[in-house]
């Protein structure tokens, strides 16, 4: 407003950039498969695959890489029409179906396991590390999943929401299920996925069971703000990914199980990256310190 105007804030719709920078550039960080393709041929880590317009596309990269995959959108953020814990060609087809519903080009990867981390790179500088995890509840032995759900919205976190159960949970759950039963034949004897409500499962004592592919406080989750944990050689990975990008100001998503260790002793990648990233994340984490991204932005533009 003028008032704002005339008492000397600086008001913006989205970031503020440098006066000159690459728009064509930002486009093609947007787009997942372009992305893929440039840190791959800078020797940086990602989930091997590929993107597809058509089913048998789909198919023969769904055939060619380790299982279970992913399959989401060319473009799009958030995780919008996304699909994880995909071990069968019929998953596959319905997981393409939906992932067409926001674009035509679609994406088939390796699926990381992991927290996603938002490593967000300003002016050359490393601004935070946050990690990020999806609702989850830990098992006891005792309590099914629906009801550990249950007890952990009774006993809220300030700043975290209540885990919403729905059908698409279920779904999710079920694939996730799946996995232990791919993994643990004797579990899979004591709770016939398939006959059942998955919520209706009972995980082992200390046994974590992810409840969406979303992410954040939002959802259920967690946030933690791990820069000062972060190794040094997945710091100077992700200013080596900016400078490939070729972004002053980008927020990378990237799976890895420990952030305290190297990204060279563990199966790690990037996903994508958000060329308009939230860096109030870094500002107001759940755990960990928070960092001044926001100054580095100021620094960048030169006010």
């Amino acid at each position: 407003s003028s008032s704002f105007l005339r008492s000397g804030y600086l008001i913006f719709s989205g970031l503020p950039r440098p006066e000159r920078f690459d728009a064509a550039n930002m486009d093609m960080l947007d787009d997942k498969l372009l992305l893929k393709r440039r840190l791959q041929a800078a020797g940086l880590p990602v989930p091997r695959g590929g993107s597809a317009v058509r089913v048998s596309a789909a198919l023969r990269i769904f055939r060619s890489v380790d299982k279970p995959v992913i399959v989401k959108p060319r473009t799009g953020s958030r995780g919008r029409h996304t699909t994880t814990y995909i071990y069968t060609e019929a998953e596959l087809i319905r997981a393409v179906k939906i992932a067409k519903q926001l674009c035509v080009s679609i994406v088939v990867e390796e699926q990381l396991f992991g927290p996603v981390y938002r490593a967000t790179v300003i002016g050359g500088k490393l601004a935070g590390v946050l990690r990020g995890d999806p609702p989850q509840v830990a098992g006891d032995s005792r309590h099914t999943i629906q009801r550990l759900i249950e007890d952990k919205n009774a006993r809220p976190h300030p700043g975290v929401k209540d885990i919403a159960i729905s059908e698409e949970m279920r779904k999710f759950v079920g694939r996730e299920l799946n996995q232990i039963a791919n993994s643990n034949r004797e579990r899979d004897r004591q709770f016939p996925i398939s006959n059942k409500d998955p919520l209706a499962y009972v995980p082992e004592a200390g046994e974590i069971v992810n409840l969406s592919e979303k992410i954040g406080v939002n959802y259920g989750g967690s946030s933690s703000e791990d820069y000062d944990i972060c190794h040094p050689d997945n710091r100077e990975l992700f200013l080596k990914a900016a400078a490939v990008a070729g972004d002053p100001l980008l927020g990378f998503d990237f799976i890895i199980p420990d952030i305290a260790k190297s990204y060279k002793e563990q199966r790690a990648g990037f996903i994508e990256v958000n060329t308009l990233p939230f860096i109030n994340l870094h500002h107001d984490p759940l755990l960990g310190a928070p960092r001044n991204a926001a100054a580095l932005v100021w620094d960048m533009v030169g006010w």
